[in-house]
């Protein structure tokens, strides 16, 4: 499978198409997913890596073919999917894939935060005899989770737009990242700091335009 738009080239093992085209192979695909997990050096192995982004998270109007669990989502996503889209832009210049698979990522992520939102507003609505307070510290635990590392993605977009002169688009997603660090973390947490220094390289680069 290719998508064939400017800047964008990227292809995956037949093998791994024909399976993951097939419902009755559906073990396939998430065997795909799960042994990428276990490479030793993913980096080596980019088209599987692709492969298996492609299976999470679909590709143009096809649906994914593997659902993750919000935590296990938070796995792939920091293990697969962000180190696989920083080297597609710093080591291959694939610079539209890596930010559209960032920009995925993120849309995923912010899909199941509001799901956990739902699902802690259900809970309080709920009648005190039947609330089940280990199953809601467990999902807020995890909640904080995905939306750390959301935090994360739009800091690395921000970055990476920086690096390709996109600063107007940067400085947003780093304004939002900050946001979202301050809430989370406190004003003074290193990680927001960190933020805020990348804020304002882009927008000292913004104003030298």
């Amino acid at each position: 499978m290719t998508n064939r738009q400017p800047g964008c080239w990227i292809q995956f093992h037949p093998i791994t198409q024909t399976f993951a085209r097939r419902r009755d192979y559906i073990l396939a695909p998430k065997a795909t997913v799960q042994g990428v997990r276990k490479i030793e050096n993913p980096l080596l192995n980019l088209d599987h890596l692709w492969a298996s982004a492609f299976l999470v998270f679909g590709f143009k109007s096809e649906p994914p073919l593997v659902e993750l669990q919000a935590m296990d989502l938070v796995l792939y996503i920091k293990r697969t999917a962000l180190p696989l889209a920083i080297t597609a832009f710093t080591t291959f210049s694939r610079c539209t894939s890596a930010l559209e698979l960032l920009k995925v990522c993120t849309n995923v992520l912010e899909d199941a935060e509001k799901s956990f939102v739902t699902q802690i507003q259900d809970w309080r609505q709920g009648s005190l005899c039947w609330r089940k307070k280990t199953n809601k510290k467990v999902d807020e635990y995890v909640w904080q989770d995905v939306t750390l590392l959301k935090a994360l993605l739009l800091e690395t977009r921000a970055k990476l737009l920086l690096r390709g002169g996109h600063f107007d688009s940067g400085e947003e997603l780093c304004r939002t990242c900050i946001s979202i660090r301050t809430v989370m973390l406190g004003h003074n947490h290193e990680l927001t700091l960190a933020a805020q220094e990348t804020l304002a390289k882009l927008v000292r680069m913004r104003s030298k335009i």
